[in-house]
This record gives C-alpha cells, structure tokens and sequence, in this order.
C-alpha cells in the first residue's frame, strides 16, 4: 500500500509507574452508563453507537409515535456496546429496556464484566408485548467496565426500545459477577486477582477503575528470568477491549513491525525499539545515529493535535527524516522520509493513549460515553519504493 496520506502524527510514550487516573464520562448527564439508550441515533442504516456483531438490524416504530425501536432481523443476530462504568463508579446497575418478542424469537441480553469476551449473566428476555423489563447486575469490584450484548436466535419477530443502563442501590442480596481471575490489562491489587498471577505498575495509561494504577501483566519485563516460551519475549500486547489497558505479556520475537509498541529491540523485526529507561517505545528503523553513517536518527513525524494528558504522539525513529534521502528499502514513516518521496507500508491509526485502532469503537471513552478518536498518524512497516 502507497503511504501517502498527508500529515502524520505519534504513539503516546509511555512511562512505566504508578499512574492514577480520574474516571472520565462513566455515566452520562442523565446518570445512563450505556450511549443512545432509545436507538436514536443512526448513521445511514446503521446505529452509531451500537456495534452489530452479526445480522441486521432495522429502526422500526413501536407502541408510542413518539419512539422508535431497533427490530433484530434475521435467525442470528447480535448488537453489542461496552461501558467505561467501573467500580468507582458502583457495583449494581439497573438495566431495563421495553421489548415486543414473538414466542418464535429467543432474544438474550449477556453481560460481560471487562468486555474480555466471558458472560457473567445471561438473561432470557421473555416472550412479551411492549412489556417493561428490568434486571439487576451486580459486580464484584474491582472491575473496568462491562460489554452489553443483545442478541436474538429465531425467526420470529423481536423489537427493542428505550433502553436504560443506570446505577442503582437494589442489589442487595444478589449473587456478585465475579470477574477474577482477571485479563491482562485489567486493573488489579494484588497477584492473585490475575490470571497470570502477576500484577504490576501499568506500562502505559491504566485503567481508570485502577486503584493505584496497577493491572495484571502476563510477564515482568524487568525479571532477570523469562517467564515466556521459546521464540517469545515479555513486551506489548493487544488490548482485549477498550476499557482495558495495552497488556504486557509474551510475544513472539520479531513479530513488530516499524512503528509499532515494544519495551525491547528483540520485539522489532527491525531489531530497533525506542524505548529508553523502562519506558513503551516503537520499533525503529534505527537505535543512534551510528547506525545513520553518522546522520540524525530521529523521529518521522511529530503529531501537533491536542491528545489525552497533553502528551504528544511521535512517530518511530528512522534516518534522517524529512529529507527525502532514504534509498530502496529503507525504513521510513513518511513519503518525506524516501528519495522516491514514496513510503509503502499500511496506514498507522492510533487513539489518544498511543493503542492501536480501526475505528474510535477500539479507543478508551474520553468524555460523555463517547470514545476518543482513532488518529491516522502514520505508516507502518514503512520502506522507502
């Protein structure tokens, strides 16, 4: 693929510590912790907010000419959204919504605690005729967050409406969701809350349901003795969900491409992290200008935007950027780092904390429930054409 889309900006550095965050936006003015309850927002013929696993959907009147609902089409269909509510915000949520199900369909509404794909709950949502439903949910803390799936088997009909995911005071007496042991990248206290049994100082932006920024990591990067398997080294994973953070844990070596997180060169395929003093860096196309002839090695871009915390996103190093100087083959970020002005590789998208992204479904809610933006910063696995 061409690299040439314009400007280009950077991962977020950063530094390995206890990092304590405030919540942001765990609940909307209205005290709701899930986004468009009523289904009203729609770009085209698909819902904004709510991602469509699988099936369709279409928007559909209901009882009152005032509302409207979403009718789950099709045998198999699922619509899905997670949450940032976390347990400092609570740990019971009232859920209630008003559905219209054929005895034909069978519709579900799953609860999955840090959104890491295992149900806690799941709730049979009954045969009804624009009937009121409500169903409590209450979470053993600490927890990060929680994905809301509705999802329907059956060919009858199925239509939903104003749905309402609020925090509530009547749990009381109800089994606790336990998510423990808990994923790489949730927020922990202690080695036992983890399923890999280790929990350490977040490498990068903790969750924000992090006490004291701490979250479960499935290896040490700073342990004298790997803890990984052959072929693998301790580094920078792929975050399960959103509201959770980028891991650290085992992965193959050599497996980064340019431009991507690692803690150590033996996670790059170039053999180049710029990671300095513990920190998450990018595989580099470069260590120091030794390995330019003597030239600068620095980095390709610098991305100006205003980002989470202020931190500026910049881009991996490679040999003398912007000069229009790198020969066939040569790493690079840019078209402006190659003397073709050419820079072939894929299109770097990242969120505000520097993760990887497709769209701002996969980055961390910033304000009001709605997620931060996926940036296009870059290229990577850049080579000069």
């Amino acid at each position: 693929m061409n690299g040439k889309h314009g400007k280009h900006g950077k991962l977020a550095t950063m530094v390995l510590g206890v990092v304590v965050l405030s919540q942001v936006g765990a609940t909307d003015c209205g005290g709701n912790v899930i986004r468009d309850p009523g289904f009203d927002l729609w770009c085209g013929d698909s819902l904004c907010t709510w991602k469509l696993l699988r099936g369709d959907v279409e928007r559909v009147g209901t009882w009152h000419e005032g509302d409207s609902g979403i009718s789950l089409v099709g045998a198999d269909t699922a619509i899905q959204q997670i949450s940032p509510v976390n347990s400092h915000d609570g740990n019971c949520i009232r859920f209630a919504l008003v559905a219209n199900v054929d005895e034909s369909a069978e519709v579900f509404l799953d609860v999955d605690v840090e959104g890491d794909g295992t149900v806690e709950q799941h709730e049979r949502i009954p045969t009804s005729h624009w009937k009121p439903l409500t169903f409590h949910i209450y979470v053993k803390p600490p927890y990060d967050g929680i994905r809301f799936e509705l999802n329907k088997r059956g060919t009858g009909s199925a239509v939903l409406a104003q749905i309402q995911a609020e925090l509530s005071d009547q749990c009381e007496g109800l089994t606790q969701l336990d998510a423990n042991p808990r994923p790489n990248g949730a927020s922990c206290e202690l080695g036992t809350d983890c399923a890999s049994g280790i929990c350490l100082d977040s490498a990068g932006f903790p969750p924000p349901g992090s006490v004291f920024g701490k979250v479960c990591v499935g290896c040490d990067p700073a342990a004298t003795t790997t803890t990984c398997g052959t072929g693998q080294v301790c580094g920078v994973g792929s975050a399960l969900s959103p509201i959770l953070a980028v891991p650290v844990e085992c992965v193959p070596a050599g497996s980064r491409e340019l431009a991507q997180a690692c803690l150590s060169n033996d996670e790059c395929e170039t053999g180049f992290c710029s990671s300095t003093n513990g920190t998450v860096g990018l595989c580099s196309g470069c260590g120091s200008a030794t390995d330019c002839g003597g030239e600068a090695c620095s980095t390709s871009w610098v991305f100006t935007t205003n980002t989470l915390f202020g931190i500026p996103l910049d881009g991996p190093n490679v040999c003398q950027p912007g000069a229009r100087l790198g020969a066939p083959g040569a790493a690079c970020g840019t078209d402006a780092d190659c003397a073709s002005n050419s820079c072939s590789g894929s299109v770097r998208k990242v969120c505000n904390d520097g993760r990887e992204c497709s769209t701002p479904g996969d980055c961390p809610v910033t304000d009001g429930l709605a997620p931060g933006p996926c940036n296009t910063v870059g290229i990577q696995g850049g080579t000069c054409d």
